[in-house]
């Protein structure tokens, strides 16, 4: 084989390989980590700080979204006769699902029972005002949004509920003339705290 042909076939084979000798790559390891070393020591504290945050906060997102997956059988099981009757076909459609975590179901099943419930003119009618607004605003999301806003908005669906339980103890007892208008205005200020206290969480 000619020379000349030979010289091509070596380009052509070693063509897209860089070779660097020991002092190159030493030389480019250390820029490396001289560039490292002046970074603002401060900011890499910063980072390391904020990483440590977000990973807490993933974690505890996390456990609190098993919790409640694995507490919200309880709670429609002791409230079925005020929520609606499509919440127990929920959670068994989100257990039939695929989630990526336990954070995508717990938020599918959370948006699809206040979505549920919401439906319901006389679940939302008797709330108080604020209670009102916060319905408002979480039904002009989008499907997407709901999904992510439902751990804030969960309070709906629980003093919603509390709300429907405590109005038909307070109507069986005025149906038995148990309470007069002095005990009527207690009873809605132990709602409203009741309500306060829900939103907190």
């Amino acid at each position: 084989m000619p020379e000349e042909t030979k010289t091509e076939e070596n380009k052509t084979e070693t063509a897209g390989t860089i070779t660097l000798t020991r002092e190159q790559f030493e030389a480019l390891i250390g820029k490396k980590e001289e560039k490292a070393e002046d970074e603002n020591i401060a900011d890499v504290a910063r980072r390391k700080i904020d990483a440590e945050k977000a990973e807490k906060e993933e974690s505890a997102e996390i456990e609190e979204a098993v919790k409640f997956n694995l507490s919200i059988s309880d709670f429609v099981e002791k409230n079925k006769n005020i929520l609606p009757e499509e919440t127990a076909a929920i959670i068994k459609t989100a257990n039939e699902r695929n989630y990526k975590n336990s954070t995508e179901k717990a938020n599918a099943i959370r948006k699809g029972i206040i979505d549920a419930f919401v439906k319901y003119k006389e679940n939302i009618e008797k709330l108080p005002a604020s209670m009102k607004s916060e319905v408002a605003r979480f039904e002009s999301f989008t499907e997407k949004e709901k999904e992510a806003q439902s751990k804030r908005f969960w309070s709906i669906v629980e003093v919603g509920a509390e709300y429907k339980i405590l109005s038909r103890k307070a109507e069986q007892l005025q149906n038995n003339g148990g309470y007069g208008a002095a005990e009527n205005s207690a009873f809605e200020q132990r709602f409203l705290d009741q309500g306060k206290i829900f939103r907190k969480g």
